[in-house]
């Protein structure tokens, strides 16, 4: 549970450093107003795809963990389990592919966000074929701690994917909401 509560504190702490840097860049709003990037559709939408099988590989993730700790499930039922979140990285890699060959259109926001998935998805697949080798080996080790530390891993790594690409996109629409905004620069109130 201190993960949890320390990864959402450390989302809280980025979200609010990126807010500070654009309030302390407002001056200069007019002029940037202008020439302001909205990113390319396509991409806002599969990383909005994006984001959203993320969210539902993180709770399977968090189902599993939690089964594995109760240590009262047959090993079938984490085989699903890892069927399921299997599924869900083939998915999130796919699209992560299609969202980094449409980098080059995206704006400073997205391309950040596609940058920032990538090593977190690896680690979910690097935990993810660990468990499965594991589960494979020894239908037995969701009682052990090889397995159970994995599938905590896993779902830790799952967990750090949806959060910063939710942060980070979250922090593009306040940015654009910000820049829309007609507020009055410093050399208008003069």
């Amino acid at each position: 549970m201190r993960a949890k509560e320390k990864k959402s504190w450390m989302a809280s702490f980025l979200m609010t450093a990126l807010m500070l840097g654009i309030l302390a860049s407002l001056p200069a709003r007019a002029e940037v107003s202008k020439g302001i990037d909205n990113g390319h559709p396509k991409v806002a939408d599969q990383l909005a795809s994006f984001k959203q099988t993320a969210l539902e590989m993180r709770r399977h993730a968090d189902q599993l963990d939690s089964m594995t700790s109760s240590r009262q499930m047959h090993w079938m039922s984490h085989a699903q389990s890892l069927e399921i979140l299997k599924t869900r990285v083939n998915q999130l890699g796919q699209t992560l592919t299609s969202l980094e060959q449409l980098k080059p259109q995206a704006n400073e926001g997205q391309t950040m966000a596609i940058e920032n998935a990538r090593p977190h998805l690896v680690g979910v697949a690097q935990q993810l074929t660990r468990a499965i080798d594991l589960l494979s080996d020894d239908r037995q080790s969701v009682i052990w701690s090889p397995y159970t530390n994995t599938v905590t891993s896993l779902y830790n790594h799952a967990d750090s994917l949806y959060e910063t690409v939710d942060t980070i996109m979250d922090y593009e629409k306040s940015r654009m909401r910000l820049l829309d905004l007609d507020l009055p620069t410093s050399s208008e109130g003069s």
